[in-house]
């Protein structure tokens, strides 16, 4: 073989060993429901990977949810916590969620690699135990008992029921404690894009059914029919609120187009309102 051929062939080696490697995404399976949905709702409100402290806090917060700490998402809160990442999301499937995978690549700002690190810790989740057992006694803070019903779930919608009968005035606050539930429900995704629309709305519509799925399931009739007039009665109540911002498809989804018009008719009468106060 001539020198030349030998210097070609040592040359494209050196090349060949020379060229960088393109590493594949890090796939990261199994991480569940709530910790997966977070990174595409902060990416909703600020496209990119330049996490706020307030944002690194609901990140934090969805993973500590459940109050365990597992093998999924210490894998992606070890990720994200590098200088750089690509990573591919796959979530935990469910029968009701079986979302396409979610790719992120990028780096977070340092103050948010920080929060991971020292912020996802055991002594962090046993604290996190301790205020969801307290939250669970009675209200915390500066929270009034209609607030503690309001988050405990179809018990509290039972307890909330259970307080409007007691007079026309409680009557008037459970209801309005009720709407202001949903009402922070709507202007926590409310925004000027089609995208904020939409998921506003969606968030909206399950909450509101949410609340009325909750009433039909109490098993004390008087109680039953009372939840299930304060939850139509809340849904509309928003819609005042908010200069009749809830539009029209809303109502059909929530209550069903058979029912909608007479639901409506009764709820306007109890309410005291016209009917061009509803609806958009």
């Amino acid at each position: 073989m001539s020198r030349s051929v030998c210097r070609f062939w040592l040359t494209a080696s050196v090349l060949f060993f020379a060229a960088p490697a393109y590493a594949e995404p890090q796939r990261i399976a199994g991480v569940n429901k709530d910790v997966f949905r977070t990174p595409q709702y902060i990416c909703n409100m600020n496209p990119g990977n330049a996490w706020t402290p307030d944002q690194t806090k609901i990140f934090m917060n969805a993973v500590m949810k459940d109050e365990v700490y597992d093998d999924a998402e210490r894998v992606l809160v070890a990720a994200l916590q590098k200088e750089s990442f690509d990573l591919i999301i796959g979530a935990a499937k469910e029968p009701q969620f079986n979302p396409n995978d979610l790719p992120r690549k990028g780096s977070l700002p340092p103050a948010s690699r920080a929060a991971l690190a020292t912020g996802l810790t055991s002594e962090a989740f046993a604290a996190a135990a301790k205020r969801s057992r307290d939250r669970a006694a009675g209200p915390v803070g500066n929270e009034t008992m209609l607030d503690y019903y309001l988050r405990t779930g179809g018990e509290g919608l039972e307890k909330l029921a259970t307080y409007a009968l007691e007079s026309p005035q409680k009557w008037g606050e459970a209801r309005l404690a009720l709407a202001g539930d949903l009402r922070a429900v709507y202007e926590r995704t409310r925004g000027d894009s089609i995208t904020d629309l939409v998921r506003t709305n969606s968030d909206f519509k399950a909450s509101w059914t949410t609340r009325l799925n909750q009433a039909r399931q109490i098993a004390d009739p008087r109680l039953r029919d009372a939840a299930s007039w304060l939850s139509l009665e809340a849904g509309p109540t928003v819609d005042v609120l908010l200069g009749g911002a809830v539009s029209n498809q809303i109502y059909y989804d929530v209550l069903g187009p058979d029912q909608t018009d007479t639901l409506l008719a009764s709820v306007r009468q109890r309410l005291g309102v016209p009917a061009e106060s509803l609806g958009k």
